[in-house]
């Protein structure tokens, strides 16, 4: 059990096991080792630069653009854990709401109720303000291409306990594109509402 923000330690094994404490430290496959390197994430999140390289080998499905990085900074304190359990909401269970049938904003619904959310992912309501969180991605080709992550999960509460405090801190997103990484979720911005002044 012991651990720091150096180390930890886990079980991998083959067959179930039962009565082991603690059970998140148990790996039984790559999704298990997600969620085993997940968590410690969440408690160590030692800087900014750190957490995203990190994000960028457990949420395999997702894409973070390197503005990621500064943005993240001023919350990455207050917020490992929300951003943790939302980013791994978006990798693991995005897709799935993603049925063909729903609109744009229906998928969004689905995910936000499949996932229990704290707040319902949105889109942004007004269009002048969609170049504030247009981010420019590289293509297949090694392209720019600008890519606007209008829907957006809130961050609203902090991970402090006793914290009632309501937040503005947003994760802005796209659901992807085929010709930039195979599909993956592009992540654009981690941190505060984005100030549209």
């Amino acid at each position: 059990t012991e651990h720091n923000e150096d180390i930890c330690h886990g079980l991998i094994a083959f067959n179930h096991l039962q009565d082991i404490e603690p059970e998140f430290q148990i790996i039984y496959d790559t999704q298990g080792w997600y969620s085993f390197r997940r968590y410690f994430l969440g408690l160590y999140p030692k800087n900014a630069e750190f957490y995203i390289e990190e994000c960028r080998k457990y949420f395999p499905n997702l894409e973070f653009h390197n503005n990621t990085i500064s943005t993240i900074k001023s919350i990455i304190k207050s917020f490992p854990n929300k951003v943790i359990y939302h980013l791994a909401a978006l990798n693991d269970k995005f897709k799935e709401s993603q049925d063909g049938i729903r609109n744009r904003q229906q998928v969004l619904d689905h995910f936000s109720g499949n996932c229990s959310l704290d707040e319902k992912a949105s889109l942004e309501g007004h269009a002048e303000r969609k170049p504030f969180f247009t981010f420019d991605f590289i293509n297949d080709e090694g392209v720019k291409q600008n890519v606007c992550c209008e829907p957006h999960l809130k961050l609203c509460r902090s991970d402090a306990p006793g914290d009632n405090t309501y937040y503005q801190n947003r994760i802005y997103f796209h659901e992807g594109f085929e010709n930039i990484r195979k599909n993956k979720i592009l992540i654009g911005h981690i941190g505060e509402h984005i100030n549209f002044n």
